[in-house]
């Protein structure tokens, strides 16, 4: 196994660990917001439930009813400056009528809140590649500009199709489980 296969495996075994160290947390999450049906607009206790669970974590900063009476936004770290990345997770939280959760939005809320959470981890940005760009103006040199989030696209796109491809060189134990 190569130097790196080696790292993605050790990365991927942490992670589990700190979603593991969660789970219960992030179950109690999923299942108050499956046990309370609120439609769109209405979901005040699971805005609540969702605002309290980012509002324990450390470092992270919660604008409650942002822009929306049931909408928030949760902010980790630093949140200016020129070397700051915004990364959005979605955390969909409302029931549908006739079928409440059915279509499992409070899963979508659970995956997007762990999700987050584990993107602010130590574990997590020990081993990520970073994609930097360089600007350049499209009448002026526009073949020198490297665009960072171009690379990131081709770099998830060919890591798919050479999952499809070659099976035994990109497996879920390496890779394709980080993207």
């Amino acid at each position: 196994m190569s130097d790196r296969a080696e790292l993605l495996l050790d990365l991927k075994k942490r992670v589990g660990c700190c979603i593991d160290e969660a789970e219960a947390k992030l179950h109690a999450l999923s299942k108050d917001i499956w046990s309370c049906l609120e439609l769109a607009y209405e979901e005040t206790k699971a805005h609540d439930r969702l605002v309290a669970y980012f509002s324990q974590k450390e470092g992270w900063t919660v604008d409650s009813h942002f822009k929306l009476e049931t909408a928030f936004r949760a902010t980790w770290g630093a949140t200016t400056g020129s070397d700051v990345v915004s990364v959005g997770f979605l955390c969909e939280y409302d029931a549908l009528p006739g079928i409440g959760h059915a279509c499992g939005h409070n899963l979508i809320a659970e995956v997007g809140a762990a999700a987050a959470v584990l993107e602010n981890t130590q574990e997590f940005h020990a081993q990520c590649d970073r994609y930097h760009g360089m600007a350049s103006h499209a009448a002026v040199y526009p073949w020198e500009v490297i665009n960072a989030l171009d690379a990131a696209v081709l770099c998830y796109n060919n890591l798919s199709v050479l999952q499809q491809m070659k099976p035994d060189r990109v497996h879920g134990d390496h890779l394709m489980n980080l993207l």
